[in-house]
C-alpha cells in the first residue's frame, strides 16, 4: 500500500494541474459498478481504522497464525487426574475472532494424583488463548479453558478442568489482522479487482464543515485518480500473476535499452501482427515528455496518440512504479514501456467517509473508489533510455 496527499488543514488547498494523456483518458471507463457496495462482495476486505466502526474502507488483511502446542509433561503428584489419556488443542484469539486449532497433543497419566502441563510459544497480536481438552477419543474436544494474553503455560490439575467453557475448535480462522492505510499518498490495492484511495488528516480544532472537507477530498482524488489506477495496472497486468495471465513479451533488443522513439516503433510493430486492433501504449511521464518533445505524439482532446494512431497513456503511476514483466525496477536512466490491447475500467462512485479519533483529536477524511479492470489479450514490453 503506497501513496496520497497529507495536509494539516483544509485551508489554502493546493490546486493540482489537470492531467492529460493519462490511462483514464486512454481507457474505456464505465461507471457501471453502481453505488459503493460492501467491499467484501468484491474481495476479502476489512475495516482498516481500528478506532472506527465504519466498514467501507477496503484494505488487505491477514489472520493470526494458529499456535503450536509443545509435547505435554506430567507430574504424578499435586493433582487429581485419574489415570488415562488427556488430549489438547490450542487456539489463539484477538479482537476479531479465533484461529483454527494447533495440532492435537496427548499425554498419558497414571495413578490418581497426577497433573498435566501444556506449553507453547506466545504469538504477537493475540489477546488470549483457548485450550480445548478431552479425556476421550482423538479430536473430540468439546470444552476449553480461557487463558489470558501473554500466558505460555497451563497446568491441568483436575478433569473436567476448573473454569472450563463448552465449545468446539473452529474450522476456519476468523482472527483477522487488518493493515492500516497510509495517508502519505494515493494508493491501490493490487489485484484484478482493486481500490484506489486518498485522504486528508486534519486536527479537529478549526476543522471545516463535512461538506467542505468531502468536496475537497473528492476534488483532489479526481486530480490524482489515474496515478493509483496506473500503479495497479503496473503491479498486476504488466507482470505474471498466477494463472490469470502470462507475463508480457519482453521485446528489448539484445543490446539493451533503446531510445523512446525506437521503443514506440518496436511495440507498435509487434502489435501490428498480433492484435486485431490499435494498441494502447503505457509509458511513464518522463518518456511521454520525451516523445512529445520529439513530435512523436499528438493530442486530441484529453488523449495522446502516436503517429500510427495508438492511444498513449503517459501517467504518473507508471513513473512511481516502473518495473519489468518480472517485477524488477528499471535501471537508473531507463524506463519500461508497455503495449496492450484495449483497456476497460468499470468503477464505482467515489465513497467519502469521515472518522474522528477522539484519542488524538484528528479527523480522517478518506475518499476511495472500486475498480474492475480488463485488458485485451495482447501485452508486450520494451526497455527504453531517458534520452
Amino acid at each position: 500500500m503506497t501513496s496520497t496527499i497529507v495536509r494539516s488543514a483544509l485551508s489554502s488547498p493546493p490546486r493540482p494541474a489537470p492531467l492529460v494523456g493519462t490511462l483514464l483518458d486512454a481507457a474505456d471507463v464505465t461507471q457501471s459498478l453502481g453505488s459503493f457496495v460492501d467491499p467484501t462482495g468484491l474481495y476479502l476486505s476489512y475495516n482498516c481504522l481500528d478506532f472506527s466502526t465504519e466498514t467501507a474502507f477496503p484494505c488487505p488483511a491477514t489472520v493470526l497464525a494458529a499456535p503450536v502446542l509443545n509435547a505435554p509433561t506430567t507430574n504424578t503428584t499435586g493433582g487429581t487426574l485419574a489415570a488415562g489419556t488427556y488430549r489438547a488443542i490450542l487456539t489463539a484469539i484477538n479482537s476479531r475472532g479465533e484461529t483454527v486449532g494447533s495440532p492435537e497433543v496427548s499425554r498419558v497419566t497414571t495413578g490418581a494424583t497426577s497433573t498435566a502441563t501444556f506449553t507453547w510459544t506466545d504469538l504477537t497480536g493475540e489477546t488470549g488463548y483457548r485450550l480445548y481438552l478431552t479425556n476421550g477419543a482423538a479430536n473430540s474436544e468439546a470444552q476449553y479453558v480461557p487463558i489470558a494474553a501473554g500466558t505460555t503455560t497451563y497446568t491441568m490439575t483436575s478433569y473436567p478442568p476448573s473454569g472450563a467453557v463448552g465449545g468446539v475448535v473452529p474450522s476456519a480462522n476468523s482472527a483477522v489482522i487488518s493493515a492500516t492505510k497510509s495517508f502519505a499518498a494515493f494508493s491501490d490495492v493490487s489485484g484484478f479487482r482493486f481500490a484506489v484511495y486518498g485522504g486528508l488528516v486534519c486536527k479537529a480544532v478549526g476543522f471545516e464543515t463535512m461538506d467542505v472537507s468531502e468536496a475537497e477530498v473528492t476534488r483532489v482524488f479526481l486530480n490524482n485518480e489515474s496515478v493509483g489506477v496506473e500503479k495497479a495496472m503496473m503491479q498486476t497486468r504488466f507482470r505474471a500473476s498466477g494463472t490469470l495471465w502470462g507475463a508480457p513479451t519482453d521485446l528489448t533488443p539484445a543490446g539493451g535499452a533503446v531510445g523512446p522513439s525506437v521503443g514506440l516503433a518496436i511495440l507498435e510493430g509487434h502489435a501490428a501482427s498480433r492484435y486485431a486492433g490499435t494498441p494502447t501504449i503505457h509509458t511513464s511521464r518522463t518518456i511521454g515528455s520525451l516523445l512529445w518533445d520529439k513530435s512523436k505524439l499528438t493530442q486530441r482532446g484529453e488523449v495522446y496518440y502516436s503517429p500510427q494512431g495508438s492511444k498513449v497513456a503517459s501517467g504518473g503511476g507508471y513513473e512511481a512504479v516502473n518495473t519489468s514483466p518480472a517485477g524488477v525496477a528499471a535501471p537508473a536512466g531507463e524506463r519500461w514501456m508497455y503495449a496492450t490491447g484495449e483497456v476497460s475500467l468499470l468503477r464505482s462512485e467515489i465513497k467519502v467517509e469521515q472518522v474522528v479519533n477522539t484519542t488524538t483529536n484528528e479527523v480522517f477524511v478518506l475518499g476511495e473508489r472500486l475498480y474492475v479492470a480488463s485488458v485485451d489479450c495482447y501485452t508486450a514490453a520494451v526497455r527504453v533510455k531517458v534520452e
